[in-house]
């Protein structure tokens, strides 16, 4: 609920305060004297797009601020996700600046004006005459039906089972998109996979091929070397183990003449089974090197393959081209898996598809019962309406195939002749039928959830008498369930008034012209008030007493 509304330096008004209550809180003034201001300013906390001219002082900026009471769970809710809640109240304020840019702030906590418009749509719901033009948004009549259904279960399964439809088409396209991709190289990857498989590229992943060329290519050498160190060991006829053993001989000559000759026998004994182990192998080391020469050119060959892989494939290592491989098999295995998968959604879908249909006629049935009883409920408070001869019908159609809302396309109809001839109603009711009935959905919806304010910018207009007397009583009775700020000229609307709140235009010490507002509190006030709209300055003592009598008569309703 709307409690205060604070304007400085905006359009007309210098500075002024207004202060709400609960139920039906009218504006009145004459022509041009400013009553579009609140709704502008409303409009303006609400996230719509300003101009330099509102601003009343192009070098000051303006300021529209707004208190509001909050119990809503909804607002209580936007408000906790954004850190910006304290308590049962939020306060509103929109900077208007000379530049042309504006700051908008929640609870002293700037915020984007996407903000505003959000929490904006929670707080306040403005409705003109051009703003009746919602009746003719298709999507008007289903959700006023779906206000109003009193299980919301199969709604909330029926858009689960949308979204993920959605989802899965979505992943759906993705996987086909990423197919063609993938199969447009397929040859490609194949040809790419043979050549990484033609080396056995994890043989070589740890091995140092450069430093086995560069010792394969000096084999000769080492061969030769080697095969000389054998001969010197044992195999020639002066090598070291043939001399040894002629020293043992020449030791053994002596064993009964030095006593401990022997020990030295031994040692050379020893010698010469170490000269035999070194000389195997060393021979050992001659047979492989003499095998490995074979090997050279094979190893060559590797080696060229291999560079030519890292540069063909960019990379600086056996181990990233190992890397490359299992990357190119992976995408292969894709290919080879991506059909599979494709048709696991495709099932899916078929079964997802058959339960939306499913819980979309059973949504269908339930929202076909609540337009039946709307479309009572409107016809009955048409009649309270002063629409004796008008009628409503929603009419119900199926969509040709499912929609992110349902199976259901709803229009609200209207005959102005007692039902012989239904048209949409947009395209035949005139604007003040239009309000009515737009006030007769406003009650329905309020009795089954919250509603926010209220704003009704002249939409009575085009109606006096009879009509005007129960339009306004029926205003009164809806301000008991939701805040109404009317701005009007008709007498019988103003005296309903909870709360009543007069506008008129004067000029300041400078001659610029000024709205100025004030709160009627006393019955004098509104009764002079109520006198000035049903005569202007023609009033009379008479037209005095019309006005109380039209207070009695209309606030007699609670």
């Amino acid at each position: 609920m709307l409690k205060t509304l604070t304007l400085k330096r905006y359009l007309l008004i210098e500075e002024a305060e207004l202060h709400f209550t609960k139920g039906l809180n009218v504006l009145t003034g004459e022509t041009g004297s400013g009553k579009s201001v609140l709704v502008g300013s409303l409009s303006v906390l609400s996230g719509s797009r300003v101009d330099k001219d509102m601003l009343r002082y192009p070098d000051q900026k303006a300021i529209v601020e707004a208190l509001w009471d909050v119990k809503d769970d909804r607002v209580v809710n936007w408000l906790k996700e954004r850190d910006l809640y304290e308590g049962d109240e939020v306060i509103i304020r929109r900077e208007l600046l000379p530049s042309g840019r504006t700051r908008a702030f929640i609870n002293d906590t700037p915020v984007s004006v996407s903000d505003l418009r959000e929490l904006g749509g929670m707080l306040v719901q403005i409705q003109t005459q051009h703003g009746l033009l919602q009746l003719k948004n298709p999507a008007f009549a289903l959700e006023l039906v779906d206000s109003l259904l009193e299980d919301t279960a199969l709604l909330n399964k029926y858009r689960s089972l949308w979204q993920e439809i959605q989802s899965l088409i979505k992943k759906q396209s993705s996987l086909l998109e990423e197919i063609q991709d993938i199969a447009r190289t397929r040859d490609w990857l194949e040809e790419q996979k043979r050549e990484l498989e033609q080396i056995p590229l994890d043989e070589f992943a740890d091995r140092d091929i450069d430093e086995e060329i560069a010792l394969l290519e000096n084999v000769d050498t080492a061969i030769y070397h080697l095969g000389q160190a054998l001969n010197f060991l044992s195999d020639d006829e002066i090598s070291a183990e043939a001399l040894i053993y002629k020293a043992i001989s020449e030791l053994k000559a002596l064993q009964n003449i030095l006593k401990d000759v022997d020990r030295l026998i031994e040692a050379l004994e020893s010698a010469i089974l170490q000269i035999k182990d070194t000389s195997e192998e060393v021979r050992s080391k001659i047979e492989q090197l003499q095998e490995q020469v074979e090997n050279i050119e094979t190893l060559r060959n590797v080696v060229e393959q291999i560079n030519h892989l890292k540069f063909k494939f960019n990379v600086s290592s056996v181990k990233d081209l190992i890397k490359k491989r299992e990357e190119i098999n992976r995408k292969l295995e894709i290919i080879e898996n991506i059909d599979s998968e494709i048709q696991f959604i495709e099932e899916q879908l078929k079964r997802l598809r058959q339960d939306l249909i499913t819980v979309g006629k059973q949504l269908s049935a339930a929202r076909q019962k609540v337009a039946s009883d709307i479309e009572k409920m409107l016809n009955d408070m048409l009649q309270e309406l002063n629409l004796s001869y008008a009628r409503i019908k929603i009419e119900h159609r199926e969509t040709l195939e499912p929609t992110p809302s349902g199976l259901d396309i709803f229009t609200i109809l209207f005959s102005a002749d007692q039902g012989t001839t239904f048209k949409p109603v947009y395209e035949v009711a005139s604007g003040g039928e239009l309000a009515r009935l737009m006030l007769a959905i406003q009650a329905i919806v309020s009795k089954k959830r919250s509603l926010p304010t209220l704003v009704l910018d002249e939409v009575d207009t085009g109606i006096s008498g009879e009509t005007a007397r129960r339009v306004a009583k029926f205003m009164r009775y809806l301000g008991q369930r939701v805040q109404i700020i009317a701005i009007t000229h008709l007498p019988a609307v103003a005296a309903s008034a909870h709360h009543h709140i007069a506008i008129a235009k004067d000029f300041d010490e400078t001659g610029k012209p000024t709205a100025f507002f004030k709160e009627l509190f006393s019955e004098d006030e509104q009764v002079k008030e109520i006198a000035r709209i049903m005569a202007g300055k023609g009033v009379t003592q008479t037209v005095l007493e019309s006005a109380r009598e039209l207070i009695k008569e209309m606030q007699s309703t609670p």
